[in-house]
């Protein structure tokens, strides 16, 4: 072939990669190299270093239909796969039950899963179930170390979020390579596009998994779950051992050659002292609102598409922006409830810079609180999927004045969705909700701040970040917390790997002024679980904007 048929010449790569025997590794697990490693997540202390023996690790998640084998050869009755059980006293496995109260995963019925999900990660059981589990399959948890070598082999992003297959960024979107923001489990070998470099399976989300490594008062969970938002893959939360989660599961390794080496198994020591952050006073803060002032222009609102379902019509709404830009804002009306509606006015997680567009994360999180009554306003902000900003854009530091900029132009596109639902009929202007989830109610905090109209604030995930200093004082959320004068609820996880509750939650909460109630999910993480969120939020704001006035059946 000529050079016009192969294309022109590229640059020589070459790779090294040491080749096992086929007998030393069993189809269900891969082969990792050791060597030194050194935790890569800004989440952990640095310089938590290790050196490794070469190791297997499960390519999969334990299946259901794996542990169900595991209890139907004597698994819970058998005391050599328990040996860790004796440090949570005697009786433990009394607690480890299914809802039949036979041994079992927490949500398991008569020791059977759900019809359909055979081939779905294991969750719903503690450290110790695994732990046993493990031993029964002649293996053990990873650490930590081989864990995230397996997943990500040492490599850190500074922009973006790092996965398993590569950069992510707000500019370069990914094909779906993970479970994440979803309704549930699928299928461990669902995404095999997800592979991590290693060509291990659903290292990031499917479930978090259980390690063998104690992290202050309890065992490291990581890898992020269905439950979560995509950045959650890199985080490290701490589970008391003891307690278990629909989105919480785990996988196997096994060392190669040397029985003797620890792979880094031992304690993690992380600072769990909260914080004190000094705001700017009254004065100051009033001059720091000048940066978010903005003239107010004809919004020429154009309905782009409207979605009829049995519990609320979707409209998607175009108005005029910034500088003869467009916004794109979606306007959810309840069914079955008289008009004017009471409104919740919904800023995202930053995964919808990523992974998912503003309306399936409106319906996926708060989609009950709208079946409940109350309509809802989610802004498209510059940036996120829908008004992307094309491959050149490089996010700017904390620091800078393109930040603060950003955060000004996202809080003004805000307003200018709130400016037109201040021209419709069928809206209670004096019934506004500020919902916040993680990037709502953290860094860009600010947006709750800035506006009087809201009469009720929730923060679902809240927390103050020490990673976004240094900052602007009029981007600085320190800054804003302490002036949101509207009753506030900060809805949190106890167990939440993104704004642990003594390190970043307990700081903002000590900021809020009252009113101001807390609602903190015992075993929940980032986005604590439907069944607690739901409610909670509901009776804040029946509290705080009074309940919703339902028409006849």
């Amino acid at each position: 072939l000529n050079r016009a048929e192969t294309g022109p010449p590229g640059r020589a790569i070459e790779m090294r990669v040491l080749l096992k025997p086929v007998a030393q590794v069993p189809p269900d697990m891969v082969f990792v190299p050791g060597g030194d490693y050194e935790i890569a997540s800004s989440d952990m202390p640095t310089g938590l270093k290790t050196t490794l023996v070469d190791y297997l690790i499960d390519r999969f998640e334990v299946t259901n239909a794996q542990f169900r084998n595991f209890i139907l050869a004597g698994g819970y009755s058998d005391p050599s796969y328990w040996r860790a059980v004796s440090s949570v006293g005697n009786g433990s496995l009394s607690r480890f039950v299914d809802r039949t109260g036979l041994p079992g995963p927490r949500s398991w019925v008569s020791q059977g899963f759900p019809d359909g999900t055979a081939d779905h990660p294991v969750a719903d059981v503690t450290w110790y179930e695994a732990s046993a589990y493990c031993v029964f399959a002649g293996k053990r948890l990873p650490t930590i170390y081989e864990w995230e070598k397996a997943a990500r082999n040492g490599i850190a992003s500074r922009t973006g979020v790092f996965m398993p297959w590569g950069y992510m960024s707000s500019a370069r979107q990914n094909a779906k390579r993970a479970n994440f923001s979803s309704r549930g489990t699928v299928r461990v070998d669902a995404f095999p596009f997800g592979v991590s470099p290693y060509g291990v399976y659903a290292m990031a989300g499917n479930v978090k998994e259980w390690t063998a490594n104690r992290l202050g008062d309890g065992y490291a969970v990581t890898g992020g779950s269905w439950q979560d938002p995509i950045y959650l893959f890199s985080e490290y939360g701490s589970l008391e051992g003891r307690k278990a989660s629909p989105a919480l599961g785990f996988r196997c390794a096994r060392t190669l050659g040397d029985d003797s080496a620890d792979q880094g198994s031992g304690p993690i020591n992380i600072d769990q002292r909260t914080p004190t952050y000094t705001p700017v006073d009254a004065a100051t803060f009033r001059s720091l609102l000048t940066h978010y002032r903005y003239d107010r222009g004809p919004l020429d609102p154009r309905v782009l598409a409207t979605v009829d379902t049995p519990d609320w019509t979707r409209q998607k709404i175009g108005l005029n922006g910034i500088a003869g830009d467009s916004i794109i804002a979606y306007l959810y009306l309840p069914k079955r409830v008289a008009s004017p509606y009471q409104t919740i006015v919904y800023v995202p997680s930053s995964s919808v810079f990523f992974y998912e567009t503003v309306w399936e994360q409106v319906e996926r999180v708060i989609g009950p609180n709208i079946q409940a009554g109350r309509a809802a306003l989610a802004v498209v902000m510059k940036g996120m999927l829908e008004r992307g900003r094309g491959p050149a854009y490089v996010p700017p530091t904390n620091n800078s004045v393109q930040f603060r900029d950003e955060m000004v132009r996202h809080a003004t596109e805000l307003r200018i969705g709130m400016d037109y639902l201040g021209t419709r009929d069928d809206i209670d202007m004096s019934k506004l909700a500020y919902v916040g989830a993680s990037f709502g109610a953290g860094s860009r905090l600010a947006f709750a701040a800035v506006d009087d109209r809201y009469k009720s604030i929730v923060l679902i995930g809240g927390g103050i970040d020490e990673r976004m200093q240094p900052t602007l004082p009029e981007a600085n959320n320190i800054n804003f917390a302490p002036y949101i004068r509207q009753p506030k609820l900060l809805l949190n996880g106890r167990n939440d790997e993104e704004h642990p509750w003594y390190t970043r939650a307990l700081p903002l909460w000590n900021l809020l002024r009252e009113p101001k109630e807390l609602v903190l999910v015992d075993g929940a993480g980032h986005m604590p679980q439907l069944e607690a969120r739901v409610p909670a939020i509901n009776n804040f704001l029946d509290k705080t904007l009074g309940p919703v006035r339902r028409t006849s059946p």
